[in-house]
């Protein structure tokens, strides 16, 4: 499903973004959600019964450390 996040029309996808800061710490976090029926039941096996799909994105600085990652 990561492949329909990087392709999906922005109109598709609705989206929020999380910042927070403390202890030597920056984090940002961006939660997509998507209700693209048609792209669910032609692309996956059980898309029939998939009602929404999700990709949380975070970004965590920590002492000037740099680390990344997509769920």
């Amino acid at each position: 499903m990561t492949r329909y996040f990087e392709k999906a029309p922005l109109e598709k996808i609705k989206y929020c973004k999380n910042y927070d800061k403390g202890n030597a710490r920056i984090e940002v976090r961006k939660c997509s959600v998507s209700q693209d029926s048609q792209w669910l039941i032609l692309n996956t096996p059980n898309g029939l019964s998939i009602k929404s799909m999700a990709r949380i994105e975070s970004a965590c600085k920590i002492k000037g450390k740099c680390s990344s990652e997509v769920r």
